[in-house]
């Protein structure tokens, strides 16, 4: 979506506020998990270095996604690691039939977890708070607006120019 360029109308706000305003929130999906993976260790582990990587980060990627199921549906107040959700491995149409059948695949005795877990993944990122792109209402006129100037911007610049030459 395009955001345009508006000034703030309070004046309290500091300029680093309304920078951070504008980072998208991270979300760390890690897929095709072994069960080794779940382990409460590997996932602190995993916490504890996205934390150290994005310590001096302005970008928002704590809070609201978490393994834990009561997060979905609203039982905790407020999470605070970062939002990293783990997806197991598909299985294979033929481990899929041996579970079928009873015959039990080594690792993977719950039946339903990746159907669960994004479904579970799919709840949490719908409800994240969502963020206006202006401080006041933007209408189908006033976007029409918008992106009409910025496509003029993008079309005057070097870097839209040079790859417009090398097209054929």
């Amino acid at each position: 979506m395009l955001k345009p360029t508006t000034s703030s109308h309070d004046q309290s706000r500091s300029s680093s506020e309304d920078v951070a305003e504008s980072f998208p929130h991270l979300v760390f999906v890690q897929n095709k998990c072994t069960p080794g993976d779940f382990s409460p260790e590997n996932v602190a582990a995993m916490s504890q270095t996205l934390d150290a990587i994005f310590t001096k980060s302005k970008l928002k990627y704590k809070g609201h996604i978490s393994m834990d199921a009561s997060m979905a549906l609203g039982k905790e107040k407020q999470h605070q690691g970062p939002n990293l959700f783990l997806l197991p491995k598909r299985l294979s149409e033929q481990e899929e039939k041996r579970r079928s059948e009873g015959d039990a695949v080594p690792g993977y005795q719950d039946g339903g977890r990746l159907e669960q877990l994004a479904s579970l993944l799919t709840l949490q990122v719908g409800s994240m708070p969502k963020q206006h792109i202006t401080h006041t209402p933007l209408t189908e006129k006033n976007w029409f607006h918008y992106s009409a100037r910025l496509w003029d911007a993008m079309q005057k610049s070097m870097v839209f120019m040079e790859y417009s030459r090398l097209l054929p």
